[in-house]
């Protein structure tokens, strides 16, 4: 469990200006409270299993903001925090199976986040939904631990959803998307 309290926070914020364009600046001045709890939880049925899984929540808001830092930037109090999920989960199971070379390792992993809002002044144009990303990952670890080449498939159901968004005035926004499927392979060599 945690609480934070904080006093001048950075917001950023994003404003149109006279001639078309937008404006990014920073305001120093309201204060901030989050609070919440994370609770993880590991399961190795057998010696070659492992399941593991947590769920988070946070509240985080704006407490106190000036009349005049609100008015320019159109953050109110009671505004939530940019990029701050309400509730979070995950879960990973993970199998190493021995082989005459060396750990044979799988890996399933899905990842949920709750709606964020990716403004300060939570305009709607800026609510991102809820998203789940699904991962895999196959290596294999040497016997002599010295290399390990993988295959992996990131974001295997094709999310879409932004690493940025902002609103700069108006109707329209600025997307800045995150990646969609993505496969690769690596091979590392560790030097000992």
């Amino acid at each position: 469990f945690y609480y934070n309290d904080y006093k001048n926070l950075h917001i950023q914020t994003v404003l149109a200006t006279a001639t078309g364009g937008f404006s990014v600046f920073l305001l120093n001045a309201a204060a901030a409270e989050t609070w919440g709890g994370e609770a993880e939880f590991t399961l190795v049925p057998h010696p070659q299993w492992q399941l593991s899984s947590s769920v988070g929540y946070t509240k985080a808001e704006i407490k106190n903001i000036s009349a005049a830092d609100s008015a320019a930037s159109g953050v109110m109090e009671g505004a939530q925090l940019r990029k701050t999920p309400e509730w979070t989960f995950h879960f990973a199971a993970n199998y190493t199976h021995p082989v005459s070379i060396g750990d044979l390792n799988l890996r399933l992993a899905y990842a949920w986040r709750d709606k964020i809002n990716h403004n300060a002044d939570n305009n709607p144009l800026a609510l991102e939904d809820s998203l789940g990303l699904l991962d895999a990952r196959a290596s294999l670890l040497s016997s002599d631990g010295r290399w390990e080449i993988s295959a992996f498939g990131n974001n295997l159901t094709d999310e879409v959803y932004y690493n940025d968004l902002f609103v700069p005035g108006g109707a329209e926004r600025v997307n800045y998307w995150a990646r969609g499927r993505e496969y690769g392979m690596s091979v590392r060599y560790y030097f000992q």
